[in-house]
């Protein structure tokens, strides 16, 4: 991601809470993947 694109981490983890990610790590692997 270019740093214009950058999401704050609280961010994203609290998306990847909301959407009941069990591994915020495996979750951002997913999400880098599937962009």
């Amino acid at each position: 991601m270019a740093s214009e694109d950058e999401i704050p981490t609280g961010t994203l983890q609290s998306i990847a809470d909301q959407c009941g990610a069990d591994d915020f790590h495996t979750w951002c692997e997913w999400i880098d993947e599937h962009r």
